[in-house]
């Protein structure tokens, strides 16, 4: 069997099953991350949590929004909410074009968030500590520390459902 790229490994880790079917663990390999750039500012998410990768994903503009909300893609013939995380993140602004989407997924809610850099698949064997920083959580490991999204924390938030320009 030819090896996996690590594409390949990432779409097979992150494949996300529909609600009532069964789910496949990952246990036995340690936790695994993707690490990207969000206005240039490295981050991790949890591939449990990511349905795909796009390049360039094609953008429907939504009306009448706040500027975060980049508006609504499709991915898998399902409709995910665009946003720009920065601003949840407290990082700075750049003028880098973020030109990928990674598409993560719960239960409930669909939510693609824009990066400007993919930097690959990383494996923890072990989390000695963790702890939270606004939507990120601090995990410290035998590596070192690493800053990962905390996707259920974010779009559970009340900001998080405060789309509309009207609404503030």
């Amino acid at each position: 069997m030819a090896s996996l790229t690590a594409f390949e490994q990432l779409q097979q880790l992150s494949r996300k099953t529909k609600v009532g079917q069964k789910t496949e663990k990952v246990e036995d390999i340690g936790k695994t991350f993707l690490l990207v750039s969000i206005n240039q500012t490295k981050v991790y998410i949890d591939a449990c949590d990511i349905s795909e990768v796009i390049d360039r994903a094609k953008v429907s503009s939504v009306g009448h929004t706040v500027p975060w909300f980049k508006g609504l893609v499709k991915v898998k013939g399902e409709v995910y909410s665009l946003v720009d995380v920065a601003p949840f993140l407290k990082v700075s602004p750049s003028d880098k074009k973020q030109c990928y989407t990674v598409a993560l997924s719960s239960d409930y809610d669909n939510v693609a968030i824009a990066v400007d850099g993919l930097f690959g698949l990383h494996s923890v064997e072990e989390i000695k500590s963790k702890r939270e920083k606004g939507y990120l959580d601090i995990y410290k490991t035998e590596q070192g520390e690493m800053q990962v999204l905390a996707f259920q924390r974010l779009v559970s938030s009340d900001k998080f459902f405060a789309v509309s320009v009207f609404s503030n």
